[in-house]
């Protein structure tokens, strides 16, 4: 599944190794961005970078407040990367994603229903 798990069964070992892969994809597209559209980076990010960020993200949740803000400063880079804006702000505004807090949240009630429903093993 790709769930790392440290001695203290904590999700600080997760997280980092998380972060480092989504950094590594991270320079890469900040290296090529200029030959793409924003569109293009976009999509980029959606199937390369963003599902390393939510890799089993329903499972570690409460993951701690440090690495929460973590991920949300990779997103934050990201959008900055692909719009060229200064603010992360504007940047997440103009490519209207979703904060990966509110994506997690969405994915965890989408297993509720699949239990609910009878779907899951």
């Amino acid at each position: 599944m790709g769930v790392t798990f440290d001695e203290n069964l904590s999700w600080n070992a997760h997280v980092s190794e998380l972060v480092s892969k989504a950094c590594e994809r991270l320079g890469m597209l900040r290296r090529i961005t200029g030959n793409l559209t924003v569109y293009c980076a976009n999509a980029v990010i959606i199937s390369f970078i963003r599902p390393i960020m939510e890799n089993c993200d329903s499972v570690w949740n409460c993951c701690g407040v440090c690495n929460s803000t973590l991920l949300k400063k990779l997103q934050r880079r990201a959008a900055r990367i692909i719009t060229k804006e200064s603010r992360s702000d504007e940047a997440m505004v103009m490519l209207k994603w979703p904060l990966l807090e509110d994506r997690k949240w969405k994915h965890i009630c989408a297993l509720v229903k699949k239990c609910v429903a009878g779907d899951c093993p």
